[in-house]
C-alpha cells in the first residue's frame, strides 16, 4: 500500500518539476494540491487497511466472535441473527444486539458465511 502512495508522490513531483518552467498557476495548482492531499489520504486508508487485515472472525459456542487487534469487538449469538445481507464490500449481520460486518477479502469467508447461514436455518 505504501508503495502505491510512494509512486503517486513521485509522479506528482515529476509533474511539478516539468511544469515549473511554464509557471502557470493553473497548470501547477493540481499537482501541489495532490502533493498536500497525498499524505493525508495515505494515513487514512492505511489505518483502514490495517484494521481490515487485523480483524478475526470465529464461531465459538454458538456465537460469532469478531476481534480487532485481539480486542473483542462483537460477540453475537448465532440464534439472535435476523438477517445476513450482502452490501458493497462486506456482509452486514443484523441481530438483536447490534449490527456487525464481515469484510470482503478475509481468509475462509465463504466457509464462515456458510456456517452462519446453516445456523440460521
Amino acid at each position: 500500500m505504501s508503495m502505491y502512495y510512494g509512486i503517486g508522490a513521485l509522479l506528482l513531483l515529476r509533474g511539478v518539476y516539468y511544469q515549473w518552467s511554464d509557471f502557470e498557476l493553473s497548470s501547477i495548482f493540481p499537482y501541489v494540491i495532490g502533493i498536500v492531499a497525498l499524505p493525508i489520504a495515505w494515513k487514512y486508508f492505511d489505518r483502514k487497511f490495517k484494521a481490515k487485515m487485523s480483524t478475526t472472525y470465529e464461531i465459538e459456542d454458538g456465537n460469532i466472535v469478531i476481534k480487532v487487534n485481539d480486542d473483542l469487538k462483537h460477540k453475537i449469538s448465532l440464534e439472535s441473527i435476523r438477517e445476513l445481507k450482502k452490501i458493497g464490500s462486506a456482509y452486514r449481520i443484523e441481530s438483536t444486539s447490534a449490527p456487525a460486518y464481515i469484510l470482503d477479502g478475509i481468509e475462509g469467508q465463504e466457509e464462515l458465511i456458510g456456517k452462519i447461514n446453516g445456523a440460521k436455518i
